[in-house]
This record gives structure tokens, C-alpha cells and sequence, in this order.
């Protein structure tokens, strides 16, 4: 196990989705530290001072409590310095087109141009 792993918070309403993270991050690799909720609200409460500082956000746009863009932008207003990552199964147009800045987006001027899992 590494030392000083990279903590990350997983927003995840999927039980199975969250444990193959889990696997893949955590089990597989030592070198993450993986914090699971499964709201919205919970991310939120975590954030704002209930749980461990973490370095990164891995968040599902699908939640019970919330869906599409304004998951992110309720989880970017609360920690706008960390790293967020979207997992999303959504092949919606409004998403690939919202003007966010990140990198893969600067790159390529298409609306697909993020990597896909």
C-alpha cells in the first residue's frame, strides 16, 4: 500500500459501479484512497467539512438528489480548487456542449472530444 495515497471521494448512487471503482482504484492499484456516498447531498455535507480532506472528486451525473450539469456545478461551487471527474453513461448533447474548461476541450474543437470509458 502506498503511503500517501491519493484520496478521492466516489459520488456514486450504483452499489456495483462504486465497488468496481473500488477494485480497480483501491484494490488493483495501493494507490488510491476511495471515500463512497451515494448523494448528492451526502457529497455536499462531505465537502463542506464532515469527512477527510480529499484530492479529487469522481462524480456520477445520475443521482437520486440530482441529475445532468447542475450535479457538477453544485459540487464545483463547493470545492472549486479540486479536481472533479464525470462519470456519466449519458450521451446527451447538452453535456458534451457545455462550455467548461478543461483541457481535451481546448485541444479539439469537437463536441466528442473527451475520452470515453
Amino acid at each position: 500500500m502506498n503511503e500517501n495515497p491519493i484520496r478521492l471521494l466516489l459520488v456514486e448512487d450504483n452499489a456495483a459501479e462504486a465497488r468496481l471503482m473500488e477494485i480497480y482504484l483501491v484494490e488493483d492499484k495501493g494507490a488510491f484512497e476511495l471515500q463512497w456516498v451515494e448523494r448528492l447531498a451526502a457529497a455536499e455535507a462531505f465537502l463542506k467539512g464532515e469527512g477527510r480532506p480529499v484530492d479529487g472528486v469522481l462524480l456520477d451525473l445520475s443521482l437520486p438528489d440530482s441529475y445532468g450539469l447542475a450535479t457538477f456545478t453544485r459540487i464545483q461551487a463547493l470545492a472549486p480548487s479540486l479536481p472533479i471527474i464525470v462519470l456519466s453513461g449519458q450521451d446527451n448533447d447538452d453535456i458534451a456542449e457545455w462550455n467548461w474548461e478543461n483541457p481535451w476541450r481546448r485541444r479539439s474543437s469537437s463536441k466528442r472530444s473527451c475520452p470515453r470509458w
